[in-house]
């Protein structure tokens, strides 16, 4: 539900368990399960959030707004060590144009990084789903050894 005709949010989350803030912006959709985009603070869905984990709506708004008062409080926390944010790079939409979504260039803790390679051992997908990625991959040039700029 989008209140007052606003559509985005400024939150933050409190874990409790290793008292560590993260602040961040979210354009709401009604029935999303969006919780977070940090990739060092532990990764959950809204609705399996562990009990140890508090959210606080700071404000809605329009995006632009909601996204400049995000990065003015991000410039504030972000050289405190109690602060998943690890730095000025904000985590939404605008930031894949200054290369910063993913905390590029930045290791993944080694919990995180054991935890990407236990969900992904022994699965298999369904035919189904290999029918539905190999039509979605076709023509899709990114794994050939040439990109954009025709090298290899």
């Amino acid at each position: 539900m989008i209140r007052n005709n606003k559509e985005s949010f400024v939150y933050l989350w409190w874990d409790t368990k290793n008292n560590m803030w993260y602040i961040g912006v979210h354009m709401y959709k009604s029935g999303d399960n969006y919780a977070h985009s940090s990739t060092l603070m532990e990764s959950f869905k809204y609705s399996e959030k562990p009990s140890y984990m508090k959210r606080r709506i700071l404000k809605w708004g329009t995006w632009d707004d909601m996204y400049n008062l995000e990065q003015k409080l991000i410039s504030k926390v972000s050289k405190l060590q109690r602060y998943y944010n690890v730095d000025q790079t904000p985590n939404a939409r605008k930031a894949g144009v200054i290369g910063g979504k993913n905390n590029k260039g930045k290791s993944k803790l080694l919990k995180h990084r054991n935890n990407i390679s236990l969900s992904l051992k022994g699965k298999k997908h369904s035919a189904e789903t290999r029918r539905k990625i190999s039509e979605r991959m076709r023509g899709n040039t990114n794994g050939n050894g040439s990109n954009q700029y025709g090298k290899k």
